[in-house]
């Protein structure tokens, strides 16, 4: 593998084997996750993505092979979703709910290498309506209360911004929170199961440049399965790809790129357009340094979630960017 591809590749996909549309029972999905950490391209994958309330169900999944695991490698990193609602209110009670549920959690796998590197929360619907300040205050009340004390243990919080609703006040106050050395970080969705879920380019576009010009780092979820923008003639979709939106993103972080360019990026449908070489990445007609790629995703395309490892892995074999 390429250095400029390793560095691209490298932690980019978060394992989230239960959600739709694979939707794989849970002890399936802790099954294939092990067996990935024996994969040759293991570090692709470092998290397994989880929802709070379930993890009383991972708990005597993982005991069995924790207990066996005499490798550090075999640590078990995880990202924890937080229940959601469109109520604020609701939202931070449900909260407090999946922290206890998390601190039962690690407390049960004492002695086992577990680590919570993230968690994921939706910002709810009449937050999201305020201006920056109310947003930036509520946020700093609700991550103080919640999650400060353990935010050295737990990783970021990934807060979810909706493009279907004004996203730039909620990406400010986030930011803000981020420059004051508060542990949150963006998360967009970039697909669905149907049409209405995927945000039209445009949109992508406009959302990335607003992430770019704050330097807030983010992480995308759905719809990246593929490295290429694709059609899925039989849920009548068209998804983005992941080379095209972190290709995309580094390029937003390490150059000055316009809209336009970016949303031209995310409508790509053929590899030919992204060469990858020991030394960097051609995109389209900008090249990237593999220094410039590696630092890009470290602080700014941290990784997407899929339901899927071993699609991804397919493509990027096909397209003789990893090795078989």
């Amino acid at each position: 593998m390429q250095h400029s591809v390793e560095a691209f590749v490298a932690g980019i996909l978060d394992y989230a084997g239960i959600f739709p549309p694979a939707k794989l029972p849970l002890s399936e999905a802790v099954r294939l996750f092990q067996s990935y950490k024996r994969h040759p391209h293991s570090t692709m994958v470092p998290r397994f993505v989880i929802p709070a309330p379930k993890l009383s169900e991972l708990s005597p999944l993982l005991e069995p092979l924790l207990s066996a695991q005499s490798d550090s490698k075999e640590n078990w990193h995880l990202s924890v979703l937080l229940q959601q609602s469109a109520s604020f209110e609701e939202a931070a009670l449900l909260a407090k709910q999946d922290v206890q549920s998390i601190q039962a959690f690690l407390d049960r796998q004492r002695g086992f290498h577990i680590a919570i590197d993230s968690l994921e929360w939706a910002l709810p619907s009449d937050l999201q309506n305020k201006g920056c300040d109310e947003i930036q205050q509520s946020l700093l009340n609700f991550h103080k209360e919640i999650f400060e004390s353990k935010s050295s243990k737990w990783g970021s919080l990934f807060v979810e911004v909706s493009w279907k609703l004004p996203f730039e006040e909620s990406f400010k106050a986030l930011s803000e929170l981020h420059k004051k050395g508060h542990a949150v970080a963006a998360k967009i969705r970039t697909g669905g199961l149907t049409p209405d879920a995927v945000p039209p380019p445009l949109k992508l576009a406009q959302m990335l440049w607003t992430l770019g010009e704050l330097k807030l780092p983010f992480k995308a979820t759905a719809g990246l399965h593929q490295p290429l923008r694709h059609k899925e003639t039989a849920a009548d979709l068209t998804l983005f790809g992941f080379l095209n939106v972190f290709a995309a993103a580094c390029a937003l972080y390490c150059r000055e790129v316009d809209i336009a360019w970016l949303q031209k990026i995310l409508l790509l449908e053929t590899i030919d357009a992204f060469r990858f070489t020991e030394s960097g990445l051609h995109i389209d007609d900008l090249f990237l340094t593999t220094e410039e790629i590696l630092r890009a995703r470290h602080n700014f395309a941290l990784s997407f979630g899929s339901c899927s490892f071993e699609e991804p892995i397919q493509y990027l074999k096909e397209f003789k960017l990893i090795n078989e």
